[in-house]
Parts: C-alpha cells; sequence; structure tokens
C-alpha cells in the first residue's frame, strides 16, 4: 500500500469518531508536517461534509515569520481554505511568568489557536505532531526528569479549555510525512530557526536522535509504540490514585484536607500519584518529583503540626490526623462575583487565579444559528445587557430545562460526574436573580430564545488550565456533545 493511501486510511479512521462538530482547525506552521496534514484534513472533510479552517502563528521571533504566513494564506486561498493569521507578542508575559522562549512561545500558541477555536465555532483541532517528535518529546522529558505520565509522551487526543486537540500523524515517521508530501506535491518551506542548536528541541533532533537511529534506525516508530502502552498504564494508575484521592479528602475553602492514616495504608506509588494529583488541583506549577516526596515527608513526621512551604503561595501542613495542602488561613483568597457585561466580542475570565479558571466570550446571537446551542460549553440567551459569574452553590436548585420541577446543584454534579475537589469553584450564571447556566453541565428554563426574536447574545465558555503540556490530574474539559 503506497504511503498516500496508507495515511489517509489512518487519519480518516482516526478522525472520524473524534469529529463530532461541523468545523475542524488545523495548527498550520507552513511546514511540510502540517502542510501534509492539512492536506489529509481537507480530503477528509470533502468526504465526510466538515468545513476545514487553517491558523497560522505569528510568534514575531524571526526576520522570515512574516513570508511564512504569506505562504500559509496563498496555499490556502489555493486550496480553497479558511486561514487566519494570529500574531502574539512574547514581550507581553512578564519577566515574573516567563519560562523561556520556548516555552512562552508555546503557551501563547495554544492561546491563540483555542481563541480561533472559538471563533471558527470549532471544538476541534488538529495537531501535526508524528512519531519523531513524540521520541524527541520524551528524550527531553527523561533528561529533564520525569514521572511515568510525562514519559508516556504526548497524547494523541485530549480535551482542555473546551476543545477536543487531536495528533492524527503521531504513529508516522518524519520521513513517511515528507514522502508523502513529495507523492502529493505539496509545497512546504523550512523555519530556519530549526536549525539552530540554541534550542533544547533541536539539539537533540540533529545531534542525539541522529546517533540513536544509527543503532535503532525504527528508533521513533518504536518509542512512539511504547507510549501508547505507557499511556494506558498511566490511565489505569491515575484512576486508582483519583478514587483513592476521592475517597480520603475532600476539598475545603483552601484547599485539601486528606486523612493520614488513610493514605498511608495505600501503596507507596498510589500515595505519590495521589499528592500529584491534588497538587495539580490547585496550581498549574510544574510539579516535581521533589515537591512530592516533601509532601509525603509530612505523613511520617513526628511532630503533629509540622509544615512545608511549596510554590504559587501554597503550603502542605499537618493538624494531627490530617494533613492539609493549600493556602493558609490569612492568603486565601475566594472566587469573586464577576459582573459581565453583555456585547459582541466581549470576552472575560473567572477564578483566573486557579486551575479551575474559566474564561467566556461573548457574540452576538443570529437566528439563522437557530434556537438551540451545539453543547453544553454554549449558551444562548436574550440581549440582556449583564449576567453575574459567581460560585455554584450545592445547596440551590435548578430549573432544570427539558423538565418541570427543579434540580439541587448537588445532584447535577453527581449525574455528571463531576469531581469533588472541582465544585466549590465551578461557575454559574444568574440574570436577575435567576440561576440560568452551569457551564459545561447543565441549562435552566429561564431566558430561553424564542423563534420570534432578532437577536440575542451567544456565550462560549472555556476553562484555562494551561494546555501547552498534556493534563495530569483528573480531566473535566471533556466535550459534551448535547446541546443546552
Amino acid at each position: 500500500m503506497d504511503v498516500q493511501t496508507r495515511m489517509f486510511r489512518h487519519v480518516e479512521s482516526f478522525l472520524k469518531d473524534r469529529t463530532d462538530s461541523a468545523r475542524v482547525t488545523v495548527a498550520v506552521s507552513g511546514g511540510a508536517d502540517s502542510m501534509a496534514l492539512l492536506h489529509l484534513a481537507q480530503r477528509f472533510a470533502a468526504n465526510h461534509g466538515l468545513l476545514v479552517s487553517a491558523v497560522h502563528v505569528h510568534h514575531g521571533l524571526r526576520a522570515a515569520a512574516s513570508n511564512d504566513a504569506e505562504f500559509v494564506q496563498r496555499m490556502c486561498q489555493t486550496w480553497g481554505i479558511s486561514c487566519c493569521v494570529e500574531y502574539v507578542d512574547l514581550a507581553s508575559i512578564p519577566a515574573q511568568q516567563s519560562q523561556g522562549t520556548e516555552a512562552d512561545a508555546r503557551r501563547l500558541r495554544y492561546e491563540a489557536l483555542t481563541r480561533q477555536a472559538v471563533l471558527n465555532r470549532s471544538r476541534v483541532v488538529l495537531l501535526a505532531h508524528h512519531a519523531d517528535d513524540q521520541a524527541e518529546t520524551i528524550l527531553w522529558r527523561l533528561m529533564r526528569g520525569a514521572s511515568m505520565t510525562g514519559l508516556g509522551g504526548m497524547k494523541p487526543e485530549r480535551t482542555g479549555r473546551g476543545v477536543r486537540w487531536l495528533r492524527p500523524l503521531l504513529p508516522f515517521a518524519k520521513q513517511e510525512i515528507l514522502q508523502y508530501a513529495k507523492a502529493s506535491a505539496i509545497p512546504f518551506i523550512e523555519d530556519e530557526t530549526n536549525r539552530n542548536l540554541e534550542y533544547t528541541r533541536n539539539y537533540i533532533r540533529h545531534e542525539i536522535m541522529p546517533r540513536i537511529h544509527t543503532l535503532q534506525p525504527e528508533f521513533a516508530k518504536i518509542v512512539s509504540q511504547n507510549s501508547v502502552v505507557l499511556q494506558e498504564e498511566d490511565e489505569w494508575i491515575e484512576q486508582q490514585s483519583q478514587n483513592l484521592v476521592d475517597s480520603i479528602s475532600r476539598r475545603t475553602s483552601f484547599g485539601f484536607e486528606v486523612q493520614v492514616d488513610a493514605l498511608l495504608k495505600a501503596p507507596r506509588a498510589l500515595q505519590r500519584r495521589a499528592i500529584k494529583i491534588i497538587l495539580y488541583c490547585l496550581a498549574s506549577e510544574e510539579w516535581s518529583f521533589a515537591h512530592v516526596e516533601a509532601v509525603i515527608g509530612l505523613l511520617s513526621a513526628t511532630h503533629p503540626s509540622s509544615s512545608i512551604d511549596l510554590p504559587n503561595g501554597l503550603a502542605a501542613w499537618r493538624e494531627y490526623g490530617l494533613l492539609l495542602i493549600g493556602q493558609r488561613p490569612g492568603d486565601r483568597v475566594e472566587p469573586a462575583w464577576l459582573h459581565f457585561q453583555l456585547q459582541d466580542g466581549a470576552h472575560s475570565e473567572w477564578n483566573s487565579q486557579s486551575p479551575a479558571g474559566w474564561r467566556f466570550f461573548c457574540r452576538r446571537w443570529k437566528p439563522e444559528a437557530g434556537l438551540r446551542t451545539p453543547n453544553r460549553f454554549e449558551l444562548y440567551i436574550p440581549p440582556l445587557t449583564e449576567v453575574t459569574i459567581r460560585p455554584a452553590l450545592t445547596s440551590e436548585r435548578l430549573a432544570l430545562l427539558g423538565t418541570s420541577g427543579r434540580k439541587k446543584i448537588q445532584d447535577v454534579f453527581t449525574d455528571l460526574k463531576v469531581p469533588r475537589h472541582l465544585r466549590s469553584n465551578w461557575p454559574a450564571f444568574e440574570a436577575e436573580g435567576k440561576l440560568v447556566w452551569l457551564p459545561g453541565l447543565a441549562r435552566s428554563r429561564h431566558f430561553l430564545l424564542s423563534a420570534e426574536m432578532t437577536h440575542g447574545w451567544a456565550i462560549t465558555a472555556f476553562q484555562t488550565a494551561d494546555e501547552s503540556r498534556d493534563n495530569v490530574g483528573p480531566n473535566t474539559h471533556g466535550h459534551a456533545p448535547d446541546s443546552v
């Protein structure tokens, strides 16, 4: 089977059950990988009635960057694909928040792709990572020190910020993608900075990988296959650890309370993972082995009031039979009540300093969009001037759409399996004193659109956890296809 047929059949099979919306967004740099992916996506879309749009992120780091953007736009025009160039500014990141050029560029790139997914009304973004990228990523993580999760590498599918991020090309080596591009007469450009050995990933790619390939030519493919096994085993351990967290801890206004004796009865491997899950629930810090071990050390501390300081203003301390992790009493900040002024193009963040933060975008609703939203992360409402965003209270009741009664928020959380540690920071939309919407979960019967209305608002919700790396910890960003 030739490479064109083989790659298309895989991409078609991969995307068929994962593209449950009418639109797909492709991240396109202009290189061989992303151009081949865009070509494959266009072929798939033509067979399955989808619309494809491309996004090129202009980082402004190179003199030739504008030429890259023009190339992508020109090719998209030739292929009949909608294209947008997103400009990002690394200088906008405060020095104290910068994590280096590569990491900062990656974070801004994902934010830009998320913005365009919102504007395109697309819940699916395709990324062009391949088997060689996977091998490089795992080597890099191994050198820096990584957990089992990190050594599993990039996942072919993950969901974050309300977007499904897909990597259809992970099983294919770079050479196969180049063969596809050549056989399909796909033009592409080469970023000259890809040869700059000052960047760690480039050094791995051009200095380390070729030497490994002399010993094992199939190294990238082997690593890619092993990563699938590691990811499956890691998911099993993650679920066992999440069950442990749910059974021995509870979310509080400041963080978590953990029963020490119950945690000590668990195997050491589950202890580590449980602590790691809790830490990632509290902050998107790159939590290290040393951080986790320091917290675990408190379990056997002889002094009943031992404590340690952690990054992001967090701490862990013992209070006799309890391990407490979170903000110390004097540093606690509760989610604020936010008055969101509704107008076309308005956007706002809520609880943004927390890993459970949210971002909301408002745009004008038009009758041709229909009266029902495509999923639970969108809200259609009449032309109100503002809504209030506040923490959901488990004791209050929602006049649930599609029913004649009212349902306790606690029961909504339980039925939809929202982890306990996220419930106290889940947003609720209120208008004129009535509960309207729990983003991603449920809609009330209040403030519905009607057929005679000619204008209103469409509000889209995204969770703002850092998606520049694969998630660690419970994933609550799942796409909910039900309309509300």
